[in-house]
């Protein structure tokens, strides 16, 4: 507004902000001002819908700082700072428009370096060959601040940038035509690292060098991946375990370290409900079977691995297949309260009817089954692409489209665990209690490994592990 700008459009995800705003200083309530219009949605879904292009957009360091060393936030999802945000963002700015971004300064450069290879990546995208000629960035104590012109900089507007910087005290990190010499001037450093990392990466054709040699994970976050503060990598280990407990930041990993220690305690936990029990009623699960040929009876043993594959399976896919979709569901609902909300509505009152049901298919079971497989391999497959482009409708029709294509999924979902327990009850076989153990403890596993799935490899590979479970279910079904 200081600047001069006409119209200001201000994207907020909470409307408790401007409430707290408007109550608590009014007098500075920048959201009431004739000239800038509120919206209370996420940014993907108001640009999704925007029809206009516009001079500057930025995106505010609205986040408390997070250090790196110590792996917090790692599970964080940020939709606003993903290759596919940033280049829709970038698609979206007036030929000579200006895209700012500002992040946190970490040491040694992680933060930075990510979101500098994101914006090189979305440049390119755009048909841009040499990002290096686009982008400035300066850092200060705490922050940097990165400034993107998808249609360059001509040398008036650099000189008043390096002047900029040069009254405020502040370093440039990059800009077209900078020398070494004009780097690490005010807050100094033993060495211009950022300066040099970034002459790195902006000169360098192929990133994935840079990618595989840094101490940290700083490809670009994307919309299948959207962790921008998850910078783990295996790569880690030794050092992370070698100071864990002798620094109050050990390097990088600990955060995920917190997931690996979760998943083998509630892993130990959960062999110890399944095993013992099978240990100490061993000799009770024999049944007495009438054959067709005799009268008298003989004893059968009752296959209790195909039960405890058949119940951890659908236990682990139901989760594998809930929380990627809960998850991705944030891009177009902005809040993690609502993605799950919707999702696990939507997702238990389906599965409620298809287990309501579940008796009256009972001898299309395998054919439900197999088509369950496949309904999960499909949504896997084409649910992002449904919300990319429901991004830009209005609310109620996004939610209503949304939820219409989870319902099959949902019903389908919902026949597993009853056909099992009638399967059980066919075949006279007293390990029902148990079979309820293995799922409610496969389930809780799931949640754990869902998560760290996710962080490595994104949502699509869990997805499809969900679905690949659900075809084990189905193959010991027949």
């Amino acid at each position: 507004i200081r600047g001069g700008a006409g119209d200001v459009v201000a994207l907020i995800d909470n409307q408790l902000i401007t409430q707290a705003m408007a109550s608590i200083s009014a007098m500075y309530d920048v959201y009431s001002r004739p000239e800038v219009q509120t919206e209370v949605l996420p940014s993907r879904v108001y640009l999704a819908a925007a029809d206009v292009d516009f001079d500057v957009i930025f995106l505010p360091l609205n986040e408390p700082y997070r250090p790196v060393a110590n792996g917090a936030y790692s599970l964080a999802e940020d939709y606003r700072l993903t290759l596919e945000s940033l280049q829709q963002t970038l698609s979206q700015l007036k030929q000579d428009g200006t895209l700012v971004v500002t992040r946190w300064l970490q040491t040694p450069p992680s933060e930075e370096l990510r979101m500098l290879a994101t914006l090189i990546e979305a440049l390119r995208r755009q048909g841009i060959e040499d990002p290096a000629d686009k982008l400035v960035a300066y850092r200060g104590i705490q922050t940097m601040t990165f400034l993107v012109n998808p249609g360059g900089w001509d040398n008036e507007q650099l000189k008043e940038m390096r002047e900029f910087a040069a009254d405020r005290r502040f370093d440039l990190v990059w800009a077209p035509g900078m020398s070494s010499e004009e780097a690490n001037r005010f807050n100094k450093l033993e060495q211009a690292v950022y300066f040099e990392q970034f002459r790195e990466f902006l000169a360098a054709d192929d990133l994935e060098y840079l990618y595989a040699t840094s101490p940290y994970a700083i490809q670009p976050a994307r919309d299948d991946h959207p962790f921008f503060y998850h910078f783990f990598k295996w790569e880690q280990a030794p050092q992370v375990l070698a100071v864990f407990g002798r620094v109050w930041q050990p390097f990088g990993g600990s955060g995920y370290f917190v997931l690996v220690a979760l998943l083998l305690l509630v892993s130990f936990l959960s062999l110890i409900l399944i095993v013992v029990p099978l240990l100490v009623r061993r000799s009770s699960w024999q049944r007495q079977v009438p054959t067709a040929e005799n009268n008298h009876q003989q004893t059968v043993q009752l296959p209790s691995w195909k039960i405890l594959v058949y119940f951890g399976s659908i236990g682990i896919a139901f989760l594998f297949i809930e929380i990627p979709l809960i998850q991705s569901c944030i891009l177009s609902f902005g809040q993690p309260a609502y993605a799950f909300g919707f999702v696990v509505l939507v997702l238990l009152i389906c599965s409620s009817l298809g287990s309501f049901y579940s008796r009256r298919v009972w001898e299309r079971r395998k054919v439900l089954l197999l088509l369950l497989v496949a309904v999960a391999l499909v949504t896997a497959l084409v649910f992002r692409q449904l919300m990319y482009t429901s991004l830009g409708w209005v609310e109620g029709l996004r939610v209503m489209v949304l939820a219409a294509s989870l319902v099959p999924l949902g019903i389908l979902m919902g026949l597993p665990f009853p056909f099992g327990l009638k399967w059980l009850e066919d075949s006279g076989s007293t390990l029902t209690p148990w079979a309820w153990a293995v799922n409610g403890c496969a389930s809780v596993v799931a949640a754990v490994a869902a998560a760290m799935v996710s962080l490595s490899s994104g949502f699509l590979p869990v997805l499809l592990l969900g679905a690949v479970l659900y075809g084990v279910a189905a193959i010991l079904m027949r």
